[in-house]
Formats: C-alpha cells, sequence, structure tokens
C-alpha cells in the first residue's frame, strides 16, 4: 500500500538593501535602496537591534515599499552614536526574513559665540565668549588678517585696529570642530570707528611779542588724519579757544620773563572717539 501526500514549500524571501553611507556627520541623508525580493511587505526600523520578531512589526518606523528612498540620522548628543538599520520583509503568512547594516552617526555642533565691545573706536579691545558644544578644536578669522586656533572655549580679548579714515565692518568667523571632524561655523560683525589720529605743525613756535600790543601771533597748521566729518577742538592753557581746522592766535607777554603757552587739539570723529596732540608756543621777554 503507498499513499501520496503534498508539501507546499513557500517562495524564498531574500531581505537586502545598499546604504549610499555609512557614517556621517548629523544630520546626515542616507539613500536606501530596496533590493529584496519575494516580498509584499517591508518593515523598516532606523535603530532596532533586536531579533527576528513578527511581534515587533507594528513598531516599525517606515513600511514604504519603494525602490530607493531617502532618510535621514540626526545625533545631537555628542559622540559618535551606532544605529542599527533593520529591515524585516514577509508576504503575509509569517515568513519573514531580515537584514541589518550599522550606521554610524557623528554628532552635529553647534558653533556659538557671543562678544562684548565696551569702546568700538580704535584700537578696540573685544572679548570673546565661546557657548559651542560637543568640539575639541576652533579655528577664529578675525577679519583683519589674523586668525588662531584654539582647544578650548575660556574667553579672550582681540584687539581690533581700523587704519582707515572710515568706519570699517570686520566679520569674525568661528569655525568649531568635533572630535569626528564634524563642523560648524557661525559668524558676526564687528564695527569699528574711522581712525583718529590728532596732529599738528607749528611752523614758528616762538618769538618775541610785539612792542604795541605785547602779542606774539603763530598759525598753527591741523595735520590730523580722519574722518572728513571729524571735528576739532583748541585749548590753549586748558582754555577752548576755537572749532577751525587751523589756528591762528595771539598771545600775550608783557612780563621781562619767557611765556609758555600749551595749546592742545582735540581731534573727534563722528562717534564721539577722540585723540589728542599737546604743543608749547613760547613767547620770549616784553622789552620796553
Amino acid at each position: 500500500d503507498f499513499i501520496t501526500d503534498t508539501v507546499t514549500v513557500l517562495s524564498k524571501l531574500n531581505a537586502d538593501f545598499n546604504l549610499s553611507v555609512t557614517e556621517g556627520c548629523s544630520p546626515v541623508d542616507i539613500t536606501i535602496e530596496n533590493k529584496s525580493s519575494g516580498a509584499t511587505e517591508y518593515y523598516w526600523y532606523w535603530n532596532y537591534d533586536g531579533t527576528l520578531d513578527a511581534a515587533v512589526l507594528a513598531s516599525a518606523n517606515s513600511t514604504s515599499g519603494a525602490a530607493s528612498f531617502t532618510q535621514q540620522f540626526v545625533n545631537t548628543a555628542g559622540g559618535t552614536r551606532t544605529d542599527s538599520n533593520t529591515l524585516i520583509i514577509g508576504y503575509g503568512n509569517g515568513c519573514y526574513a531580515m537584514k541589518k547594516k550599522a550606521v554610524f552617526i557623528k554628532s552635529s555642533i553647534d558653533a556659538q559665540f557671543t562678544y562684548t565691545q565696551p569702546d568700538p573706536c580704535d584700537s578696540s579691545t573685544v572679548t570673546f565668549t565661546n557657548n559651542t558644544n560637543y568640539a575639541k578644536s576652533y579655528n577664529w578669522v578675525f577679519g583683519d588678517g589674523s586668525s588662531e586656533i584654539r582647544d578650548n572655549t575660556t574667553d579672550f580679548e582681540h584687539v581690533f585696529k581700523n587704519i582707515k579714515t572710515n568706519d570699517t565692518l570686520f566679520i569674525v568667523t568661528m569655525t568649531a570642530i568635533s572630535e569626528g571632524g564634524c563642523t560648524d561655523i557661525m559668524q558676526q560683525t564687528i564695527p569699528v570707528w574711522s581712525r583718529v589720529d590728532a596732529n599738528f605743525n607749528i611752523p614758528i613756535s616762538q618769538g618775541c611779542p610785539r612792542e604795541i600790543d605785547s602779542l606774539f601771533t603763530a598759525t598753527i597748521e591741523n595735520k590730523s588724519v580722519g574722518n572728513a566729518a571729524n571735528t576739532y577742538q583748541w585749548f590753549i592753557d586748558g582754555n577752548p579757544v576755537a572749532t577751525s581746522t587751523n589756528l591762528v592766535y595771539d598771545y600775550f607777554n608783557d612780563q621781562p620773563t619767557l611765556r609758555n603757552y600749551i595749546v592742545r587739539l582735540v581731534a573727534t570723529n563722528p562717534h564721539d572717539c577722540s585723540t589728542e596732540k599737546k604743543g608749547t608756543i613760547t613767547v620770549f621777554e616784553y622789552v620796553d
């Protein structure tokens, strides 16, 4: 006697996929190419390291059956995170297959700094405060031709010099670099007002008082460097006497001794930044 029966073997499932990249700096966009065969159901997990278990299918991150799609992976916690990118496939009869591939996501960093600038006049001292997390080194470019690399977030100062006669904006760029080589950049603009350099020339700085009025007249030529809108204040022995560009002034001496007058020029730019220059006018003894 004999008997014949039928054994049914369901079609083979082959779970497989390709990743465009397997590591990168957060946020990293990874193109996933589905290479599976024999399935009608797809269950994607972006960080699942368990076993093939039909009970977890409801918690899948995606059920896309597309041949190719892009998924973004984000890590903001510092360091490198390893995600197990997992695909479970099936066709509705209890048969499943699984494939895993690791993805290494380096933490993103957020370059942040602030600054304090008590006085924007030239030369301006600026204090920088670095508020960046998860970085190991910092490349500072100050926009004035100078730069430096620092490996800490300690506050530091930088002096900005404006050699121009107009206001200048310095663009400061800080590039933060993480242990894994990820970078982020922040820029801020530092204003420094126009250069002010008070200066003058006295062609004849000493002489005799005139007999008729005991006066000695001297002309002082303003040689200051700065903005065309600068203003000038002249002082003689501490007293304001004129706001002209050049100064023509009569110095009095009716005594039989030398008389020295202290001349001071204060040059001021439109932002009230100022410098000064002093000189001496000598009037000889009066003779009658």
